[in-house]
């Protein structure tokens, strides 16, 4: 008797090294319309985006899927709070409209999460101004649709003692209770890769972009790749080839042209993972020493997750080693982390032999004009596209809460500028 029921219901499609053997194979044969640079989460968000508009994709990953900035984040997805005080409501606008559209679209790796935010009589910040700051944050969350979190509520300081019996009650003027998102970032990226795979993508990790072939127009036609895991050198020809390498972004295009002018100015974001320190609330909390900034205090398992710090490297122009050397903690910032958190716990007295474990990521932030004299920490997070002399087309900027809508504005102009024809 014949079954109605289709396997591949069942079974998930395989997604392993025998796929990634196929896609090695194909690379050498095929024309693709597009080959991605970059397995993190833009990377994975653009493949699955473009194998929907039926366009032939591939993507390499030099190391493996998420090892990058796309594994070492906050874990969260978020319009940005913080961003309110720098007047960015567009950014903000799209992050919650991106945040409420993933916690809806993917419940297997995103959830709303509760935070709480203590207001002390030495902020500049008072309860006031946030309670009108997150009435703004609903309202933008409202609008952009599908709003899938609990609006935010004032807590007075009996109140917020009573969510966290814990913290800091010395200067506690009260706080606010809102929603935002938590997820599984290296995770969120994988689904998107084996989605694209299904899809009909060949995607590869351990291949590393060695060079590009040009034209004699000098646009380039193919990329020169190495399978880092058998040593083979091999050519994969695409009409279009962008380069979503996140804080990579610099070094790849220098491959392309030593000339090519540096776009980014990424910072080292730090965390720690500490014994659990909250009661299943994010803490959002201004560091009590330089430089201030917010940083979180986030449930993690049977953890507490304490982060993050900003900080440029100090290597010289044209130097990219510190993008494989330095994704550590280092011994400031996990001072200044540990400070904090002895700050508002005051009664823990944590020192580093409490810490857990550690991860440092860079952010591929766009560098700011040369003229503005401004911190890491106000360096836009916003996303740019851009082209190389050569027609290489990049994506640098960006949070991993709006990866989708930037996938489908790259992918938008791609075919618009660069497949029309």
């Amino acid at each position: 008797m014949k079954s109605d029921v289709n396997l591949t219901d069942i079974f998930p499609q395989e997604f392993s090294a025998r796929t990634r053997a196929v896609s090695i194979e194909n690379f050498k044969t095929t024309e693709y319309d597009l080959l991605i640079i970059g397995g993190g989460i833009t990377g994975a968000g653009v493949s699955c985006v473009s194998t929907e508009k039926g366009m032939k994709t591939a993507l390499v990953e030099m190391n493996d899927f998420a090892s990058g900035t796309s594994s070492k984040s906050s874990k969260l997805l978020h319009g940005g709070v913080r961003y309110l005080e720098q007047f960015k409501f567009k950014l903000v606008f799209e992050s919650l409209k991106d945040r409420n559209n993933l916690l809806k679209r993917m419940p297997q790796v995103a959830r709303p999460l509760p935070f709480i935010v203590p207001i002390y009589e030495n902020y500049k910040e008072t309860v006031m101004l946030m309670n009108l700051g997150l009435s703004l944050y609903d309202f933008l969350s409202y609008t952009s649709g599908n709003m899938k979190t609990k609006l935010h509520k004032y807590l007075s300081s009996k109140g917020l003692t009573w969510f966290e019996p814990d913290i800091r009650q010395r200067g506690l003027k009260g706080g606010i209770h809102y929603f935002d998102g938590f997820c599984d970032d290296a995770r969120l990226t994988l689904e998107n890769i084996k989605t694209a795979s299904k899809k009909g993508a060949d995607i590869a990790n351990y291949v590393k972009i060695t060079g590009f072939e040009k034209n004699i127009d000098g646009k380039v036609t193919s990329a020169y790749a190495k399978d880092l895991v058998t040593g083979e050198s091999f050519k994969i020809k695409a009409k279009v080839i962008l380069n979503a390498s996140g804080p990579w972004i610099d070094s790849v295009n220098h491959f392309d042209n030593k000339k090519n002018e540096n776009k980014l100015k990424p910072t080292k974001g730090v965390h720690i993972v500490v014994p659990k320190l909250t009661e299943g609330n994010a803490l959002l909390l201004k560091t009590p020493t330089e430089p201030i900034r917010w940083v979180f205090i986030i449930p993690y398992g049977n953890y507490s997750l304490v982060g993050t710090t900003d900080t440029e490297s100090k290597t010289p122009e044209n130097d990219y080693s510190y993008l494989e050397k330095d994704n550590y903690a280092s011994q400031d910032e996990i001072t200044y982390l540990l400070k904090t958190v002895n700050h508002y716990y005051p009664h823990v007295k944590m020192t580093e032999k409490d810490i857990v474990s550690s991860y440092g990521g860079w952010r591929p932030l766009i560098a700011p004009s040369k003229d503005k004299n401004i911190s890491e920490s106000e360096i836009s997070r916003e996303h740019e596209i851009f082209e190389t002399d050569s027609g290489i087309v990049c994506i640098a900027g960006g949070k991993l809460t709006t990866y989708v809508s930037m996938a489908k504005q790259i992918v938008k102009y791609i075919t618009d500028k660069k497949l029309k024809n």
